[in-house]
């Protein structure tokens, strides 16, 4: 904030004034994190395979493609703060399915995605982990 100066007191002495924004997350089809790096697991239980922290409040769209190596059931499961939220994906394609979630998030959540397979000695293989909105600031003003 300038100094501004008035017969020897300063504004700053008086008052200050933020401008601050948070910005809210609204769902739409425009991705703003792509994590398109192909990971898998052998894993019979859920082992996270894609791993991200956001700072929006709001409601998101999260994408991602999976598929089996073989075929045999392979799933995949959606994590906000490590509790599962939506439902549980399965496949038992060679080729990639595309799923997705919408959720509510808030800043600093925790979003993961634990892929497993039916039999070990087959991958399930996860691509694609898009997280979609659009970005819209709301303005907060603090006068104190």
């Amino acid at each position: 904030m300038p100094d501004y100066t008035i017969g020897g007191a300063t504004a700053r002495d008086v008052w200050t004034y933020t401008k601050r924004f948070l910005t809210r997350a609204e769902l739409s089809e425009e991705i703003q994190v792509a994590m398109d790096t192909v990971r898998s697991t052998n894993s019979t239980s859920y082992e996270i395979v894609k791993d991200v922290v956001i700072y929006r409040e709001g409601r998101i769209r999260v994408r991602w493609e999976f598929c089996a190596e073989e075929a045999i059931e392979v799933c995949t499961q959606l994590y906000v703060n490590g509790s599962a939220v939506g439902s549980e994906h399965c496949t038992d394609s060679l080729s990639y399915q595309p799923v997705y979630e919408d959720i509510s998030i808030s800043p600093g959540d925790r979003i993961q995605l634990g892929a497993k397979t039916s039999w070990a000695d087959w991958k399930c293989y996860v691509r694609n982990f898009r997280l979609c909105y659009t970005d819209t600031p709301e303005y907060i003003i603090v006068l104190d």
